[in-house]
């Protein structure tokens, strides 16, 4: 026997084809019971808001750790390219690179740094410190974001620019095929990788 329905009584939605149940609600056309169907409440996942302090505290953390990544990234190169081309290697690298392997060599950090520069570098990539700062670095910019002024956002934005500028730069050098280089490269792309993904997140 057909019911008569040509409407669901529990929630008002249209009966399509002689359906047996609502689709919407679940009721039982032909026998007219309702079947309660059980509504999950989904959870509301609280954030708490960064404060200015530790958007402080992690931008500087941000600078910190990008001045020890170039500085470690321009004394491989000065060691990898003197040992590929002699001391004089400059007329076989573009002016860019030499600029740049120039200030990071000079920087405040750089007698932090005498060996073993493969290693911090990879040891910086894998901090988790840093992955936090950088999270609550944006977490706070994108709630901020709406009466930030546009060059307040480009001093952020910049320096992660010029970083993604100078390791595709330097991806570019025709580096002996060694060990040590391949890990070099390995480590160049992990960063250009994650400043093409803080940049994007920033924009």
């Amino acid at each position: 026997m057909m019911s008569k329905f040509k409407y669901c009584p529990m929630c008002g939605l249209e009966r399509i084809d002689n359906s047996q149940n609502c689709p919407n609600c679940n009721f039982k056309f032909l026998t007219g019971k309702y079947v309660k169907v059980k509504e999950e409440k989904v959870k509301e996942i609280q954030f708490e808001k960064v404060s200015q302090e530790e958007f402080v505290e992690a931008n500087q953390l941000i600078i910190d750790t990008n001045l020890n990544i170039n500085t470690l990234l321009a004394k491989y190169l000065n060691y990898s390219l003197s040992n590929q081309f002699n001391e004089n290697y400059g007329e076989n690298i573009s002016i860019v690179i030499r600029e740049y392997i120039s200030t990071y060599q000079n920087s405040e950090v750089s007698n932090k740094f005498n060996e073993n520069y493969l290693d911090f570098i990879g040891e910086i990539l894998k901090n988790e410190d840093y992955g936090k700062s950088v999270n609550i670095f944006l977490q706070w910019i994108d709630e901020n974001r709406s009466h930030l002024p546009g060059f307040v956002l480009n001093q952020y934005m910049i320096p992660h620019q010029n970083n993604i500028n100078n390791i595709e730069e330097i991806l570019k050098l025709n580096l002996e095929d060694n060990d040590e280089n391949n890990l070099f490269f390995d480590y160049l792309k992990k960063f250009l990788s994650s400043e093409k993904e803080f940049l994007d997140r920033l924009i």
